[in-house]
């Protein structure tokens, strides 16, 4: 299947044109290059960001689309299911493969539990802070995720997390 077969598929979260492309051998981590993909992203993070359904990204990753992998400013998948508000992808990427709700790549510091709580993600906070998640650490601001939250004016979200130090 050609690339732009490939990203039209993936553009129309059509699972089964996506599966068909992988039994033909397309290649779920390569960087398309062209006008669909204008920002040069693997074809997972294009998935992604195209709001393909849980059941499209979990296809992509257990045929081999690489889940390791990081823009340059160090932006993960988790990072990403994250922003996308998809808690059962966060889960997945958490419980089944196994990445560590407190690693970040980003210069920033700025970790899963930051991002979850900036875009007000309640049930994804709640969820890394059971999987161990630090709510002590700090970004290359030195601000942990309560002050962080509190910079942001998320008051909601600040009292929330309190919760969490009042049960400690």
């Amino acid at each position: 299947m050609a690339d732009i077969d490939i990203i039209q598929a993936i553009i129309n979260d059509d699972y089964l044109a996506i599966k068909k492309a992988i039994k033909q051998g397309v290649d779920l981590n390569q960087i398309v290059e062209n006008e669909l993909n204008e920002n040069e992203e693997s074809l997972l993070y294009f998935a992604l960001h195209h709001k393909c359904s849980f059941e499209t990204i979990k296809l992509m990753i257990e045929n081999g689309a690489d889940i390791a992998q990081v823009d340059a400013q160090g932006v993960s998948l988790l990072d990403e299911a994250i922003v996308s508000g998809s808690l059962e992808l966060v889960r997945y990427l958490v419980e089944e493969k196994g990445m560590d709700v407190n690693r970040t790549e980003r210069k920033s510091g700025f970790t899963p539990l930051m991002q979850a709580a900036a875009y007000g993600y309640t049930d994804i906070v709640d969820f890394l802070l059971e999987k161990g998640a630090d709510i002590h650490a700090r970004d290359s601001s030195n601000l942990n995720v309560i002050e962080y939250t509190k910079k942001l004016q998320r008051k909601n979200m600040q009292k929330h997390l309190e919760s969490y130090l009042d049960k400690s």
